[in-house]
């Protein structure tokens, strides 16, 4: 079992507080620009399947979550719907051996996703400022993998393959121009790299325009 970090948890909890503190405050007549450019920040949680690895190997494995980074470029094309190009990175996610030996996984995400909105202050929280907007994403898009495995104990992997995402978020504005973004997403990943499944938990701040 791989073991979570608590200060992970309380610093998401912690960014989540002060981004609602600092967005409520924007005018009631306010609407979010149309484009934005965001930068961030991603852990990945691994969720992966290796029990055909050990089966085949002998081994015990253990895998390691890993940080990342990652880009976003979209447009809003209604009141309610966004689109976005999103770019992942995640580096060096260690898979652990049980005879001491270690393999390293690169991946990079690439999907288009279709972000919808909703007002919260609509149906449940009428208090809420204009700046705080919970989204769902659903996207479509490729996984790359790069497998650094010198003992051989995962056998093949091939690398490349079509991906779906799948995942909730809230945008949380401190100006005009300028969001926080928090965003927990499934990374599910088709074909030969099925069982290559990632919960990317992100945070980063969008500019938009």
């Amino acid at each position: 079992m791989t073991r979570r970090s608590p200060s992970k948890v309380w610093l998401a909890g912690a960014w989540s507080v002060l981004g609602l503190l600092s967005a409520c405050g924007l005018p009631a007549g306010w609407q979010r620009p149309a484009s934005h450019v965001g930068l961030g920040a991603v852990l990945a949680i691994e969720d992966l399947d290796l029990d055909d690895a050990e089966d085949d190997s002998g081994l015990d494995l253990e895998a390691e979550d890993a940080w990342g980074g990652e880009l976003r470029l979209g447009r809003r094309v209604h009141r309610q719907v966004e689109l976005e190009l999103h770019g992942q990175a995640f580096d060096a996610l260690e898979i652990d051996a049980s005879d001491g030996s270690r393999a390293e996984l690169d991946l990079w995400a690439l999907t288009l996703d279709v972000k919808l909105y909703e007002d919260p202050r609509d149906r449940w929280l009428p208090e809420l400022g204009p700046g705080c907007t919970p989204y769902l994403v659903l996207g479509l898009g490729g996984l790359w993998a790069d497998l650094d495995d010198p003992a051989g104990f995962l056998g093949p992997l091939d690398s490349w393959a079509g991906v779906g995402r799948g995942g909730l978020g809230l945008e949380l504005f401190v100006s005009e121009s300028l969001a926080w973004f928090l965003e927990a997403s499934l990374l599910e990943p088709f074909d030969d790299l099925d069982g290559l499944t990632l919960y990317a938990l992100s945070t980063g701040l969008q500019w938009r325009f």
